[in-house]
């Protein structure tokens, strides 16, 4: 005599397809996050860099262009989160 379950293979399949996707969805999510909150931070430094080194200034533009960009990139991280969870209405 057997003891066991019986597993519908189609099923398991059908799951694991879901599975996949939501992590591909979800880790697609987090890198576009990632660079929506780098991307700017990253390129504000580097612009009040430029600038400072351009018109010998000390170091303000770098911390100027280094908020902005903190701030821009938070701003953004929060619109994603908003957009991807439905809370914001897309227009």
């Amino acid at each position: 005599m057997k003891f066991g379950v019986a597993i519908d293979l189609k099923l398991v399949k059908g799951a694991m397809e879901i599975n996949n996707r939501n992590f591909l969805y979800y880790a697609g999510l987090f890198s576009y996050i990632g660079f929506a909150i780098a991307i700017p931070i990253i390129g504000g430094t580097l612009l009040g860099y430029y600038i400072d080194e351009r018109f010998g200034r000390g170091h303000i533009f770098i911390f100027v262009f280094l908020i902005l960009g903190l701030i821009d990139g938070f701003y953004n991280m929060i619109r994603i989160a908003l957009r991807s969870s439905g809370m914001r209405k897309k227009r």
